[in-house]
């Protein structure tokens, strides 16, 4: 019966290896036509949609626009309609001064190139014309009086809260900050228009925003007026009146009623329709689910005649999201359910992520999110990954490692864009892949800033991740048809080999077979597969995450270990070492051969004053030699970290007084690290001495008169000998670890030392190739011990000195 079923699981191993081997993944990442992605950028940024402003016309027909796509590959569609409020800052927008000539013309600016308004926070309308006070780079040291009833003119220096307060506490109606110290480039600043409400505190006060060389026109126009200071200003501060400006600006906050747009992929048929909130709710309730999400809404116009493209910001995302969808439909079923959200309001403080949180109240931890926004973007070659809450940092360093084996730069940041702040402050963990874009929300932001180049790395990317995350991945394509073809025939041989050990017997022609020549050679020829494994294990290890993490997001077990890119990264570093070798092979050789001989000598150290003490402890007919061997045996008890730590201040102190580099260097870190086998040594040499003290030839050798020492030294060392190098087997791993300290501590050149400077300056092959080292350095030793126990063995029971 049990010769059955080892056939019977023989048989279905090699099947399901072979069956593992030819399955092909459900999903391919590097598929996608990026052409349709542009022509979905170049609609949705095209007039007919007006810039895409929630609560607009356009805003409406761009979600029809992409709701027809979604039907058109038959997803489900769920449109969830919601409130939102809207500013609208651009009505009547007008804003000019007198010239500097006097001669009463007046200089017209342009909205969104010379200046803008601002809905954000105390934001509002602002109606005047007369006066204005300008107050440089310190409105602190302005009499508020001055202030009370006017428009201030001033810097932000770095920062407009302190100083926004200060203004709107003199009673001043508005203020224009010329934003030097604030943002990086000013200008692209007053350029982009925004809809940010913030902490919103009514409409009663004009926050505005001008370019540099308006503040400086009104600087020259202020100097011809100046304002009496009463406290000494800083050198080149300037305080003046700025005798005629007209600004008419009105800002209104509409509520609008729009949609979310949810679009449904699941790993099962959804025969039900989906028309109301409730429907969607009961759909969603038993899953786990994967959001890919994007803001489809823009700022809309700047007037009659122009708009805002919003390219980058966001058309790419929600194309991208609509090819993503494209070909995950057309593909196996994911693992999970998938939710393609395409949210409104985003410009308005994350209206849209509120609205989508509201439908996932008491399910928050079964939902991930993947928020993406100005891909394309050619400004900076890195893509970004940020994250909401803590969960998120297996997805972003699962981010990291897919991108690093598809050779994409990518930058893991702390901080966090304020969508995830919405998903996190709803409970929801979520990531945000972007690009950076220093045109965002500008007129330049049309369809002709996305590259083909950066959009088709992106979706890479993203399709890459999304497969590793909700498909199962075949592991072994990692390997190419030969690494497969040699994979096989190992396991084809250890099965024959288990076989014939099972059966051999069962008859004699199978007894014949296995006792042959041929096969005991293949069989001893077999052994190196030990070897050869332990190293490729350890490659494998090596390339596993360093800051590897388990935790249940989205209602599943998330991990950022890959076995694939794992397997695919171990494959890539063999196959180049094999055809590259390996670059500094005479640095990582003079190590080896460093470790070696402290590895070596201290290893010797250990046998023989071990085996002398032992030696010691056990002659002794007398009661003082058990307790010579308790002390022994109570410093075996001491942890290896304190004797080496102990040792090492011991040789600091003698440090200063024989400053011998051969000391430090050599002899000091040769002592620590036999320090602890020797004493474990002493122990196992003490106990095999009394053990062959009660055997029978003992008695007969001291019955014909040998004496002690020629007993002990003759007869009684080679079995405590063979005792000792077997206890040195197990040693070694321990003997390894503690090298690690001591070439550490000391600054010993040797393999383990550069193994931690290696891995401190992500220097991966040098990483490798010294671990590779270290392993070679056990198996040659235990190799070498497991000989010299042969050895022990054979003259012991070949022999002439034994009765």
């Amino acid at each position: 019966m049990k010769k059955s079923v080892s056939l019977l699981i023989s048989a279905v191993v090699l099947i399901a290896i072979i069956f593992s081997f030819t399955k092909k993944d459900p999903f391919d990442p590097s598929i996608f036509m990026i052409s349709d992605v542009q022509d979905n950028i170049a609609k949705l940024t095209s007039a007919e949609f007006e810039g895409r402003k929630t609560g607009t016309f356009g805003n409406e027909k761009a979600l029809d626009f992409v709701t027809a796509q979604f039907e058109s590959i038959g997803l489900p569609i769920y449109r969830q309609a919601f409130k939102s409020l809207i500013p609208e800052t651009e009505t009547e927008s007008f804003f000019s001064y007198a010239s500097l000539d006097q001669l009463g013309e007046w200089v017209e600016l342009k909205p969104h190139e010379d200046f803008k308004f601002s809905s954000w926070g105390p934001g509002g309308s602002l109606h005047y014309e007369g006066e204005a006070i300008f107050a440089d780079n310190n409105v602190y040291k302005l009499d508020p009086k001055w202030m009370e009833g006017k428009v201030v003119i001033t810097e932000a220096t770095p920062y407009i809260g302190e100083s926004l307060k200060t203004i709107m506490d003199a009673g001043a109606v508005g203020v224009l900050y010329y934003t030097s110290n604030w943002m990086d480039d000013p200008q692209t600043f007053i350029q982009q228009k925004t809809l940010e409400l913030g902490p919103k505190t009514g409409n009663n006060f004009g926050l505005g925003f001008i370019s540099r060389e308006v503040y400086t026109a009104l600087k020259l126009k202020a100097r011809e007026n100046p304002i009496k200071p009463t406290t000494t200003l800083p050198t080149g501060t300037v305080h003046g009146i700025i005798d005629k400006i007209k600004i008419n600006q009105t800002i209104s906050f509409d509520t609008q009623y729009t949609e979310n747009l949810y679009a449904i992929l699941s790993d099962n048929k959804i025969n039900r329709e989906i028309k109301t909130e409730e429907d969607f709710k009961a759909l969603i309730e038993s899953n786990d689910l994967l959001l890919i999400t994007a803001n489809i809404d823009h700022v809309g116009r700047l007037d009659d005649e122009t708009y805002f493209p919003g390219a980058l910001s966001n058309a790419s995302g929600v194309a991208s999201i609509m090819e993503i969808a494209k070909n995950m439909s057309s593909d196996a079923k994911p693992n999970q359910m998938i939710v393609f959200a395409i949210l409104n309001a985003g410009e308005v403080d994350g209206q849209g992520v509120k609205a989508l949180s509201s439908l996932f109240e008491g399910r928050e931890d079964h939902v991930q999110v993947i928020n993406l926004f100005t891909l394309g973007s050619e400004v900076d070659p890195s893509v970004y990954v940020t994250g909401s809450d803590v969960k998120s940092s297996i997805a972003k360093s699962k981010m990291a490692i897919i991108a690093d084996d598809l050779a994409i730069n990518l930058s893991v940041l702390r901080s966090q864009t304020p969508t995830d702040r919405y998903y996190q402050s709803a409970g929801i963990s979520s990531i945000s892949i972007f690009n950076y874009s220093d045109i965002s929300n500008t007129l330049k932001d049309d369809a002709s800033m996305v590259s083909d180049a950066v959009l088709s790395r992106d979706l890479l990317l993203l399709q890459s991740y999304i497969e590793m995350q909700v498909y199962s991945v075949n592991p072994w394509q990692a390997l190419n048809s030969i690494q497969k073809y040699v994979l096989i025939i190992v396991v084809i041989y250890l099965l024959m080999m288990y076989l014939l050990e099972v059966f051999k017997y069962q008859s004699v022609s199978v007894e014949k077979l296995y006792f042959s020549t041929p096969i005991q050679l293949i069989k001893k020829a077999g052994k190196i597969l030990t070897p050869v494994s332990i190293l490729l294990l350890l490659i494998f290890i090596t390339k596993l995450p360093r800051d590897m993490d388990v935790a249940v997001v989205g209602g599943n077990l998330d991990t950022n270990f890959s076995f694939y890119l794992s397997l695919k990264n171990a494959i890539s570093f063999i196959n180049n070492i094999l055809v590259n070798g390996i670059d500094n092979f005479d640095f990582i050789f003079g190590a080896f051969k460093k470790s070696t001989f402290l590895f070596a000598a201290s290893a010797l150290i250990a046998v023989s004053f071990g085996t002398l003490k032992g030696m010691f402890d056990a002659y002794s007919e007398k009661e003082n030699s058990d307790i010579r061997s308790f002390v022994s045996l109570t410093a075996l008890s001491v942890p290896d970290i304190l004797w080496i730590l102990m040792s090492n201040m011991i040789i600091i102190k003698v440090g200063q007084y024989v400053e011998l580099p051969v000391l430090r260097h050599l002899i000091f870190p040769l002592i620590t690290l036999a320090i602890m086998p020797t004493i474990y040594v002493s122990r196992i040499s003490y106990l095999a001495f009394v053990k062959e003290k009660t055997q029978p030839y003992y008695y007969a050798l001291k019955s014909r008169g040998f004496s002690k020492l020629r007993i002990y030294c003759n007869h009684l060392l080679v079995p405590v000998l063979e005792n000792v190098l077997t206890s040195m087997l197990g040693l070694a791993s321990v003997m390894i670890s503690n090298m690690i300290i001591v070439e550490y501590l000391f600054d010993y050149k040797g393999l383990a030392n550069f193994v931690l400077i290696a891995d401190k300056s992500k220097d991966e092959v040098t990483f490798i190739s010294l671990i590779a080292a270290i392993s070679v350095l056990y198996i040659l030793f235990t190799g070498l011990i497991r000989f010299s126990i042969s050895f022990t063995t054979s003259r012991r029971k070949g022999g002439s000195k034994h009765v």
